[in-house]
């Protein structure tokens, strides 16, 4: 057994495996579509198929997953993913075509989709004989995603206003320069971490006693991305300076590094669901104050609610999967969910591109996909408790009112 403080610097490096599947295969992209629509001469449809094809690739990796990873094993097919994303963002800086793009975008997101969700089951896993560490550990790897966010936007805005908008393409090399490192890290803590399951035990689980849920993640996975696609275009055609856009996106990073700190208490004391709803609130204020303002006070409070909660609603989800299933289904689940989400993603991108064609304008695109978060919110209210969750939850409870009353802590 790996020492316990090690396990740490372990969690620590897993955590950079969201920043590049998430922050930089897909979220960076944000940042440099106002100089690739503007050079390639982009639709905003066409600009929102970009990152629709990187979620297909993500649906089609999370399929993948679904079914091989209890015969591959979750730290084999996390690596692949690892090599597949860092490739693939090294060469969307190679590319000079709308479909060499379309094609990487994709290629990006189908390599994302087994490192986010292997991870995730990983990251699960750290602390097998500390079962009460293991929703830190999954916080802790869903936050890891702020760390990508930061540094895209303390890079990014900066390199284009000095370097030009054709330094988009140097752009994406520095983001796969980056990603190669933070994924030899990432891979490493993969190899010292014990499967949850052996190659081929499986365990049964019924979708249909999460259909409220399944269902909630679907609407977070079209209504979330419009916000992280489009957002800095939204902000750039109102006038954002590079400072501007820096800042709000740093923040947005900021915000998701601290957010599994402000989630613990809640997180421990609640139902997933119940977490999953008032994310989804939170998420939908951040998402709605840039269609009231776009000055830069406005930008930082919505990256503030937006980036407190993103990563949040992945996290309850698999608090859900990890209270409600045994450990061999963990990972056939985490991708069955991770499945709806990345339909979800697909739908998104183009659905708030094709409105913001049709009306002229962005403000529809991002007033759509607010609506469809409050409903994801709402729908999550509608997940019933399994037995099991039921009962960790109440076993949390209990130590909790013996800490408070005795003063001590109890053993695990």
């Amino acid at each position: 057994m790996m020492h316990f403080g090690r396990r740490f610097w372990v969690i620590g490096a897993l955590s950079l495996a969201p920043a590049v599947a998430n922050s930089f295969a897909r979220f960076a992209y944000a940042l440099l579509l106002p100089p690739m629509r503007a050079e390639l001469s982009l639709s905003y449809s066409q600009a929102g198929s970009l990152n629709t094809a990187n979620a297909l690739g993500y649906l089609l990796g999370a399929v993948l997953a679904a079914a091989y990873v209890s015969r591959v094993g979750n730290r084999r097919l996390f690596g692949v993913g690892m090599v597949v994303t860092v490739l693939a963002l090294v060469a969307s800086g190679l590319a000079d075509t709308f479909i060499a793009l379309l094609c990487l975008r994709a290629i990006a997101g189908f390599g994302g989709a087994m490192v986010f969700i292997c991870g995730a089951v990983l990251a699960s896993n750290v602390f097998p004989d500390r079962p009460t560490l293991a929703p830190t550990a999954i916080a802790v790897y869903f936050g890891g995603a702020g760390a990508g966010i930061l540094l895209s936007g303390a890079g990014i805005p900066w390199l284009l206003a000095v370097a030009g908008d054709d330094a988009w393409r140097v752009a994406w090399l520095a983001i796969g320069g980056i990603s190669a490192l933070f994924a030899a890290l990432g891979m490493w803590a993969a190899l010292r971490i014990q499967e949850p399951s052996s190659g081929t035990q499986k365990s049964p689980w019924q979708p249909g006693a999460f259909y409220a849920a399944l269902g909630s993640y679907f609407l977070f996975g079209v209504g979330y991305i419009a916000y992280m696609t489009f957002v800095v275009a939204w902000m750039v055609s109102h006038g954002a300076s590079a400072l501007d856009v820096a800042l709000t996106w740093g923040t947005l990073g900021i915000a998701t590094m601290l957010a599994p700190i402000g989630w613990r208490v809640p997180r421990s004391r609640w139902y997933a669901a119940t977490t999953l709803a008032v994310a989804g609130l939170i998420l939908s204020v951040g998402a709605a104050v840039p269609l009231v303002s776009t000055s830069l006070p406005a930008m930082i409070l919505s990256a503030l609610f937006f980036g407190a909660a993103m990563f949040t609603i992945p996290t309850a989800v698999t608090d859900l999967v990890k209270t409600s299933l045994p450990k061999t289904a963990w990972g056939p689940a985490i991708a069955r969910f991770t499945v709806v989400f990345a339909v979800g993603q697909a739908i998104g991108p183009f659905l708030s591109g094709w409105l913001a064609d049709v009306t002229h304008s962005l403000y529809a695109g991002l007033a759509g996909s607010l609506i469809i978060l409050m409903a994801a919110s709402a729908v999550a209210m509608c997940q019933r408790q399994s037995d099991a969750e039921s009962i960790t939850v109440r076993r949390r409870q209990s130590r909790r009112q013996m800490r408070l009353g005795d003063g001590s802590r109890l053993p695990t």
